[in-house]
C-alpha cells in the first residue's frame, strides 16, 4: 500500500495527467507606484502591476508631507535630526524625531518611483547645523 500512492503519483505525471510543481525565483520588481510584485504562474513571469490612478503621485506626496509634520517630536535635542528629500519632492532639512527618520526614507522611496504628472525639480539640499528641541519641536537652531 505505501509503495501504490508513489506509483500512482509519477504514472499520472508520466502520462500527462498532473503537472509539476512549478517553483519560481524570489525576485522582485518595483513597480511606478513604488510597490513590488512577485513572479508567479506556471511561467514564472512578474505579476502585473497595479495600475497608477492619476493623481497618485500627488497623495503619496501630501501623504509624506503629514507624516513629516507628525514625526517632528522630540524631547531632548538629541532626538532631533533632519532628512531632505531632493528629487522629484524638495523638502530640504524637515526636522524630524530620528527614530522616524528610516521610515520616512522608505516612504519617499515610494514616492521617487512616481511619474504621473507630478513636477520633477532637482535641486540639492544644503545641510544645516543639527536641529534642536524647543516646546517638544524639533527646530532650526
Amino acid at each position: 500500500m505505501r509503495l501504490f500512492f508513489p506509483l500512482v503519483f509519477f504514472a499520472l505525471l508520466f502520462f500527462g495527467c498532473i503537472e509539476p510543481p512549478v517553483a519560481c525565483t524570489l525576485e522582485a520588481k518595483i513597480c511606478p507606484d513604488g510597490s513590488a510584485v512577485g513572479r508567479v504562474g506556471p511561467n514564472c513571469e512578474f505579476a502585473p502591476c497595479p495600475e497608477v490612478k492619476p493623481g497618485a503621485c500627488s497623495a503619496i506626496a501630501d501623504e509624506l508631507k503629514q507624516k513629516i509634520a507628525q514625526a517632528n517630536y522630540c524631547t531632548t535635542d538629541t532626538d532631533c535630526t533632519t532628512v531632505n528629500f531632493s528629487c522629484p519632492f524638495v523638502t530640504c532639512n524637515e526636522y524630524v524625531n530620528k527614530e522616524e527618520a528610516s521610515g520616512l526614507e522608505q516612504d519617499y522611496q515610494r514616492f521617487s518611483n512616481c511619474s504621473d504628472g507630478y513636477p520633477v525639480y532637482c535641486a540639492g539640499c544644503i545641510q544645516t547645523q543639527q536641529p534642536a528641541c524647543v516646546s517638544g519641536k524639533c527646530v532650526s537652531p
